[in-house]
């Protein structure tokens, strides 16, 4: 198999690695809210000129493709997008950056729920079961408030993501005592290096895609495309024309 390179910056942490017959060869990870393109363009070339490769080498690039910060995911996207195209022949493998986080949590044999901060107490949330051999999404990543959260939570989950201790803090009693929090935090964004156990799947080059089909995973609108939209912004051609009046 040829090199692989996974890439998420979806939140406050960025991270990527570059494998070979799905043995890492160097993975980096980093904290930079909302400015992972100051530094990611000279990190990957560290890496490349490291391991003595060029970016056309990459068959394979796994993308994390949100949701989280607009930002962020717009930095994977467009990255992995450039790489790609000079990459004759590769393709892409995307994946939510929800998955990620469950991803090496197979062992621990119980239900799973990632919660990514969205938000003004809402979350980006999904749930996973506990399958023959992997984990089995119960139910995709959507955009969900504490109450309707609640409603999902009628057992025991792991909880996972930056949204997770927001949620507690704010969620009833009787469904905080079916929450469990796995690790310290360092758990709760999602890390390239577990993109790999993607590939462990017999049908995962189904999920492929080229350069040209790789899209961001918006679940909702921008604050800026909230606030024009309910009219709390105006557009910039408005403004400009109240100045020349």
């Amino acid at each position: 198999m040829s090199y692989i390179l996974s890439l998420s910056t979806s939140s406050k942490q960025g991270s990527f690695s570059i494998a070979k017959d799905r043995k890492v060869l160097y993975s980096l990870a980093w904290q930079k809210a909302n400015a992972h393109a100051e530094v990611l363009t000279h990190f990957l070339n560290e890496a490349f000129h490291f391991l003595e490769i060029k970016p056309a080498q990459i068959k394979l690039f796994i993308c994390d493709i949100g949701p989280g910060s607009f930002t962020g995911v717009r930095v994977a996207t467009a990255t992995i997008k450039s790489l790609a195209y000079h990459a004759k022949e590769s393709r892409i493998l995307p994946c939510t950056a929800n998955e990620l986080l469950i991803q090496n949590l197979y062992l621990l044999k119980k239900p799973i729920c990632t919660l990514i901060n969205a938000q003004r107490q809402e979350f980006y949330a999904s749930f996973y079961e506990p399958g023959k051999t992997k984990m089995l999404c119960k139910r995709k990543v959507q955009l969900m408030n504490i109450n309707k959260i609640e409603k999902y939570l009628s057992k025991n989950h792991i909880l996972l993501g930056d949204g997770s201790d927001i949620f507690l803090n704010n969620c009833k009693e009787s469904v905080k005592k079916k929450c469990i929090r796995f690790g310290d935090g360092d758990l709760d964004y999602p890390l390239a290096k577990n993109a790999f156990h993607l590939l462990e799947s017999k049908n995962y080059q189904d999920r492929t895609i080229d350069w040209k089909s790789l899209e961001p995973l918006y679940i909702r609108a921008s604050s800026a495309e909230e606030k024009l939209i309910s009219g709390d912004l105006k557009s910039a051609r408005n403004y400009v024309r109240r100045k020349d009046k």
